[in-house]
């Protein structure tokens, strides 16, 4: 069952390749942004929706230019996070993955704007 999720996951990403659509880019671990965060949660071993609303929940407590690390397992994030963070207007800096682990940095933007 596992596999099938995450063959779904990065079927979907293809699609949205093939249709024009953004994507981020997923790199090694390593090899993403190195800013230092503010602030890290941990979701891993939990599944959607629980990793969109613990993040939401933690960017709305933070302030402009602030970096959250966010670590999930479901591959769902990793269309499901850069969605949100886009209607959020939250910059997301990168997405770096291990073993079927994401690591998401993303930064709070101004949101006087």
């Amino acid at each position: 069952m596992w596999c099938n999720i995450v063959e779904e996951a990065h079927r979907r990403v293809e699609k949205q390749k093939a249709e024009g659509m953004a994507m981020n880019e997923v790199v090694a671990l390593g090899e993403g942004s190195d800013e230092t965060p503010n602030m890290s949660l941990d979701v891993l071993g939990f599944q959607c929706p629980i990793p969109v609303a613990r993040t939401k929940s933690a960017l709305m407590k933070m302030q402009d230019s602030e970096i959250l690390e966010m670590w999930a397992d479901d591959p769902e994030t990793l269309h499901d996070i850069p969605a949100m963070l886009e209607r959020l207007g939250v910059q997301l800096l990168s997405i770096e993955s291990d073993a079927g682990e994401y690591r998401f940095m993303m930064k709070v933007g101004d949101r006087d704007e």
